[in-house]
Order: structure tokens, then sequence, then C-alpha cells
């Protein structure tokens, strides 16, 4: 089997003289054309839309309406300045691994033992706040360490002896407020000492 050519058939032909090829070709200017005027459309005259009458009554009457009705001039009211509604300035916590796998487990625990199935981490965090602010004036933070650089012993102590130094306020200001169940708790707690004599 012959390869078949690449390219038009040899017997392909444009119909095109020999004469036609060699002349030169001359074509106009878009500039030398004369451009005709379009002629112009016959108006055809449009047919008008009849309304009926009904339309024509029902203007009417809403014209007299509105004709009728005295207009009312707007009060004057006092103007109260409105103060636009602004968003308290919020911050960030950046937290570790760690402290937010925490910080997620406890939250579970008050979605699944509290009223609230749908407290947030942001209302636990609040929580935290507010106790320690309230605690805050029986704190001593001044036996805490200096921190260090970052991943440091010295920087985990830090937190260790911030959350002691929490704690104990925290404990201080429970037994200012709830004293009367606090002793309680620690009669109920501390066991009897029996006298072996």
């Amino acid at each position: 089997m012959s390869k078949q050519r690449a390219g038009l058939p040899l017997n392909f032909n444009l119909g095109v003289t020999e004469a036609e090829v060699t002349a030169p070709v001359h074509l106009d200017d878009y500039l030398d054309r004369e451009f005709a005027k379009p002629l112009p459309r016959p108006q055809t005259p449009r047919p008008q839309p009849t309304i009926p009458k009904v339309v024509d009554l029902e203007r009417k009457e809403r014209k007299e309406r509105k004709l009728e009705q005295p207009k009312k001039e707007p009060e004057e009211r006092p103007k109260a300045r409105i103060q636009p509604l602004r968003r308290p300035p919020r911050k960030e916590l950046s937290l570790d691994a760690e402290t937010e796998r925490k910080a997620t487990e406890v939250v579970g625990d008050i979605q699944e033992q509290g009223p609230q199935s749908d407290a947030t981490s942001s209302e636990f965090v609040r929580a935290i706040v507010q106790l320690a602010y309230d605690a805050r004036h029986k704190a001593d933070y001044s036996r805490l360490n200096r921190r260090g650089q970052w991943g440091s012993p010295t920087a985990k102590a830090f937190v260790a002896d911030l959350k002691e130094a929490l704690l104990k306020a925290i404990g201080q200001h429970y037994l200012d407020r709830y004293s009367y169940e606090a002793k309680d708790q620690l009669r109920d707690e501390t066991p009897e000492t029996s006298n072996t004599e």
C-alpha cells in the first residue's frame, strides 16, 4: 500500500486564470471609498395602544384622592445623638498544643456536666480571668522566679510557679468569701484524732 502524499492533491485547481495570477491587484484604500448614505427607512405609523376607560377612571380617582388628602407636615423630633455600636477590643491568646488540649477537655466537661451544652472556650477563659481578677488582691507574685529563654526549664517553671501563686490567691479568696462552707468542708475532710492513752 502506497503512502499518501501530504498536502493538496495534484489535480486541485482554484479556477484562476494565469492573467489574474500575474496581474497586480489594486485594492482601494478605505479613505478612497465613497460611503453611500443609507436610504431612509419608510416610516410606518405605529398603532396607538388602546387603554380601556376603566383604567382612566381609576387614575382619575387616585388623583382626586391625592388632592383631597391634606399634606401632613413632618413633626419635628428632637435630634438624639446616635452613637455607633462599637465592639470592645479583642485579644488573641497563643496556646501551645498541650494547653489547648487541656482547655478543650475542660470545656468538654463543662458542656457534659453543666446545663449549657454549647459552652465555648472563650466563655471558659473569661471565667478563669474573672476569677483571677477577683482574687488578685490576695495574690503574691513577688516570689516568682524569672522566666528565662523560651523552652528552657525555667520557662516551664515560671508557669508552674504562677499556677501555684494563683491557686493560693484563689484559695484565700474562697476562704474569705465562703468561710462557713470552707470550715464545714475542712471539718468533714480532716480525720478525727482519737486519744489512745
